[in-house]
């Protein structure tokens, strides 16, 4: 073999593993089914929890723009979670 045929196989074998890499980080990189329902869960339970310290913000204390952030998180923490679920759904 010659050096140029040397290099071509050399850079041959280094795209090949390029390629596995490449492809197995792709796989690491998307959520399992059960990553995504526990990712769900704790959203919705997050915003439930948010939820409750609104209320007991607002009735207990009286603070009411405390309670209006508290209730802002968890409609947020809801949205991600349908968001999420979606994303579930379709793949």
């Amino acid at each position: 073999m010659n050096p140029v045929e040397k290099m071509n196989e050399l850079q041959r074998r280094v795209d090949a593993v390029n390629h596995s890499v490449m492809k197995k980080r792709e796989q690491l990189m998307k959520p399992t089914k059960k990553q995504m329902e526990i990712s769900v869960l704790v959203s919705t339970g997050g915003s439930i929890v948010f939820l409750i310290v609104a209320g007991v913000v607002y009735f207990v204390y009286h603070l009411h723009l405390q309670a209006a952030s508290c209730t802002a998180i968890a409609g947020l923490l809801l949205l991600n979670a349908g968001i999420m679920k979606n994303k579930k759904s379709k793949s």
